[in-house]
């Protein structure tokens, strides 16, 4: 028997008690967070349970990641699946997002870099995706190997007029974070994302 509240409750009980309550909460870590829109939204999707990190620079220089989950101009990191056991998600997801009226016109960087591949699960499939409110206007695939490994960096303008333009690699260019100078594949700046050959 075990005292709870002043009350005698058998070992029996608690058990029942204790796997409803935490089949429930892994149901409610385990789901598909809602990610937001608005102007211009950057979109991160992989599967399985690896951790891949989503990284955007708006045109204001602040850097939007895990670690830096807003920033002045609006932007915010609102999902960050799979960032540790508790934080697992069916569908991982990592979303930065300007909400509507908000987004300063300029220039955006963005790239997803594999922070925790587990093995079994490489290569990562991931997608970069660019939305304009609800559509997305723009996509990226390709494959993160090992730790480290990245898919980007990318570029686009983004016009309050006409919305979030074309994606653009970036070929030489220092981005901040743990990727500093990026270069071609196979050149100074670490590994790259394999493209997939479904428009990697």
């Amino acid at each position: 028997m075990i005292q709870l509240r002043g009350r005698r409750v058998s070992r029996a009980v608690m058990t029942i008690v204790c796997t409803a309550v935490c089949a429930a909460l892994a149901g409610a870590c385990a789901s598909t967070p809602t990610a937001g829109t608005g102007d211009v939204a950057f979109r991160l999707l992989w599967e399985g349970e690896s951790d891949v990190d989503l990284h955007v620079v708006g045109p204001d220089e602040e850097h939007l990641f895990f670690g830096n989950r807003s920033s002045t101009s609006g932007g915010v990191l609102d999902v960050d699946c799979n960032a540790g056991t508790g934080r697992l998600c069916d569908r991982p997801i990592e979303n930065v997002f300007w909400p509507d009226g908000v987004a300063p016109d300029g220039r955006y960087r963005f790239w997803a870099r594999a922070h925790s591949v587990i093995p079994a699960e490489a290569p990562v499939r991931a997608r970069l995706l660019i939305l304009d409110g609800d559509e997305v206007v723009e996509e990226h695939r390709g494959e993160l190997g090992d730790n480290g490994d990245f898919l980007g960096p990318f570029a686009l303008v983004f016009d309050r007029d006409t919305g979030p333009g074309e994606i653009v690699p970036i070929v030489g260019e220092e981005v901040p974070g743990p990727v500093h100078m990026l270069g071609p594949p196979g050149g100074p700046g670490g590994p790259v994302s394999k493209p997939t050959e479904d428009g990697g």
